[in-house]
């Protein structure tokens, strides 16, 4: 479920010494699409995020980032992969 993401994503940061949210709503939620679920992808999808938000000078990721880290790992949607 979308919220399994969600709380996976926050507790790695909140782990990794990030208190402020660091991705937007939209962005979960496209994480949650794009890596179906998959905590090992979502993982993977988080981090190719954070090297493009980071070579941005981002302070927050959205959905764009989370997309254009998913183009860039050629992953399909959830929707095309079913």
């Amino acid at each position: 479920a979308a919220d399994d993401t969600v709380g996976y994503v926050q507790t790695s940061l909140v782990e990794a010494g990030r208190v402020e949210p660091l991705f937007d709503d939209d962005a979960l939620a496209a994480l949650h699409e794009y890596a179906g679920g998959i905590p090992r992808q979502v993982a993977r999808l988080a981090d190719y995020a954070l090297l493009a938000g980071a070579a941005a000078e981002l302070s927050v990721i959205d959905a764009a980032i989370i997309e254009a880290a998913s183009e860039e790992l050629a992953w399909p949607t959830e929707a095309a992969a079913y």
